[in-house]
């Protein structure tokens, strides 16, 4: 049976998107390293990240920015975010893969480039990502899969068979897989930002809360990349 995991990352931070990946791995694949990326140091994750592009069938990001978290909320943006990793589910050439690192040029341009546009209902009217924040060459194959696990959120409108279920990234290693290229991918884009903005201390925090961060908020102000509807006590 293969197994699309889906997991998220960046639901709490109060600045930059939120981060879904989508995994499909060989049936049968095993490694013990992989696991919750929270519960994997930094480095570690670095090269699982590469290990498991290398090994997967498919890989899909999704992107949602602040902007539209402050729009529809965060839970329906991590909703947005799962759906577009899903769509964008794309298989891999092992031997074709872009060196994405974390010295890759990110701005505010690109980043306001994966806004999904909603219409009057709220809903998505455009799931496209450039395959330049994929982080990888794909070709164009239709990816067959048997079922969809994810962790804690519960999808709508999918049409496979799908099982959510709390603390999925410590079960199912399609889903742990998944929160590490998630993760990765999120602290690269954030390490790129504090390039741009050097005073919050991004490269180190993530967009998380942290002392650090909210100081400079108090001291510098709000960022385009903010989330406002998180900081209504500032």
């Amino acid at each position: 049976m293969l197994i699309v995991g889906i997991d998220e990352v960046g639901r709490g931070c109060l600045a930059g998107p939120v981060v879904a990946a989508a995994c499909l791995l060989p049936t049968g694949y095993e490694n013990e390293q992989i696991k919750d990326s929270k519960k994997i140091a930094f480095k570690k994750r670095v090269i699982l990240d590469e290990t498991i592009r290398y090994h997967a069938i498919a890989i899909g990001i999704g992107v949602v920015c602040n902007a539209i978290i402050d729009k529809i909320n965060i839970l329906q943006a991590t909703k947005q975010a799962m759906h577009l990793a899903l769509n964008n589910l794309t298989n891999l050439k092992p031997n074709n893969n872009i060196n994405f690192n974390s010295n890759s040029d990110y701005n505010i341009d690109d980043l306001n480039s994966t806004i999904i546009h909603y219409g009057s209902n709220g809903e998505s009217n455009d799931s496209e990502i450039d395959n330049h924040w994929l982080g990888y060459k794909s070709c164009n194959t239709v990816i067959h899969y048997d079922k969809i696990i994810i962790d804690s959120v519960k999808l709508n409108n999918i049409h496979t068979p799908m099982l959510s279920e709390n603390k999925a990234d410590d079960k199912y290693i399609s889903v742990s897989a998944a929160s590490i290229i998630a993760k990765v991918y999120r602290d690269r884009l954030m390490i790129n930002l504090s390039k741009i903005y050097p005073e919050y201390g991004f490269e180190r925090n993530f967009g998380y809360g942290t002392k650090i961060h909210t100081e400079a908020i108090k001291k510098y102000g709000f960022l385009p990349i903010h989330r406002l509807s998180f900081l209504k006590k500032f």
